[in-house]
């Protein structure tokens, strides 16, 4: 029972890091069956530091969000990395929260080039703390994690 509850909570905050916004229903019914098949093995953490990435994922989506920006680029195949690309699965598949990824911004062009200036300007920042902290966990506590699996 405190398993579910803590995949429940892991499910908002990686569906409020993807969206900005708390899953609907289907969204939420679907991961937690994930963990109750044969996908259970894939999803699990590998090793000591996917255990401590997960564990930081789970806290907050600022967290979630460095864990996964580290994870890009040092452990792309992370247990983090794989629960939230098979998330961004199951809202690409509910037809309510797929237009929370897919409306359009307004702005035009030069709304759009800023804006990604902006998330890679933040993306960039957030990489430096999650190098400083990160890293030396990772190398302390062994690596676990076969890179170039997800993307």
């Amino acid at each position: 029972m405190a398993e579910m509850r803590r995949l429940e909570r892991e499910c908002r905050i990686f569906t409020r890091y993807l969206t900005g916004r708390v899953p609907e229903d289907y969204v939420g019914r679907k991961y937690l069956e994930a963990f109750s098949t044969r996908q259970q093995v894939q999803l699990a953490a590998r090793g000591r530091f996917d255990h401590v990435l997960l564990a930081l994922a789970g806290t907050h989506s600022w967290l979630t969000r460095i864990t996964d920006i580290y994870s890009r680029f040092f452990c792309s195949d992370s247990v983090v990395r794989r629960r939230l690309v098979m998330l961004l699965a199951f809202i690409e598949s509910d037809a309510v929260s797929v237009n929370r990824l897919d409306s359009p911004t307004c702005g035009g062009m030069a709304g759009f080039v800023i804006g990604m200036s902006l998330r890679g300007l933040v993306s960039g920042l957030l990489l430096l703390p999650a190098l400083l902290t990160l890293l030396p966990l990772q190398l302390l506590l062994g690596r676990g994690n076969r890179p170039g699996r997800v993307v």
